[in-house]
């Protein structure tokens, strides 16, 4: 694991940017500054328990301390990356004979997720992204911050094909400010997702 800093750390941190908070701590800085705040504990169970699954696997990873983001585009800038490099992981209420079920779905930062698409892949009459109160209770991480590790979240996951012609990807760590770049290959060992077309 490699922490990559592009910020000036002392600059976040802030009750109104808890992210900056577990920067501070990670780089050894303790500025009197004790979590939780708005849950912050959570999200860095949810951040702990991602790099322990990486490293558990033996894999190589880098992580990116920025900004906070809450978009694609904006975490591309931010990063230095292109747009089509991120890792866009969506919760989807989906919705079939006699009940409902959700599971996670990832695509290119640079692509929209086809629902026509995806209902005929997962055999669903209806699929609708879940609402951030949904988001937050299977994931643990705010919309705009959900990583692809469907395996850590009882989700089973569709992964966009397209993904795969990357040669690395990034994605937020249940955490606006901090990105993981990553082979997505790594990504398919890990989680085992549904590889399929279905995005536009």
């Amino acid at each position: 694991m490699i922490l990559i800093p592009l910020i000036d750390r002392s600059k976040l941190v802030s009750k109104k940017n808890p992210d900056a908070i577990f920067l501070a701590l990670l780089s050894g800085n303790q500025m009197g500054l004790f979590f939780p705040y708005f849950g912050f504990d959570n999200m860095l169970n949810e951040f702990e328990a991602i790099t322990r699954l990486l490293d558990e696997n033996n894999i190589e990873y880098k992580i990116h301390e920025h900004e906070p983001v809450y978009h694609a585009e904006d975490a591309a800038k931010v990063r230095g990356f292109d747009l089509k490099s991120g890792v866009k992981s969506l919760v989807f209420r989906i919705e079939k004979e006699g009940f409902n079920d959700f599971i996670l779905v990832l695509v290119s930062g640079n692509r929209r997720v086809d629902n026509k698409k995806l209902a005929e892949i997962v055999k669903a009459k209806n699929v609708k992204l879940a609402s951030p109160e949904e988001v937050v209770e299977k994931t643990g991480c705010e919309i705009g911050s959900c990583h692809p590790f469907g395996t850590l979240t009882g989700m089973k996951t569709y992964m966009d094909d397209r993904i795969l012609e990357n040669k690395f990807v990034a994605f937020n760590a249940c955490l606006h400010s901090m990105s993981i770049t990553m082979d997505p290959k790594d990504i398919v060992k890990i989680v085992d997702p549904v590889i399929c077309d279905l995005s536009k």
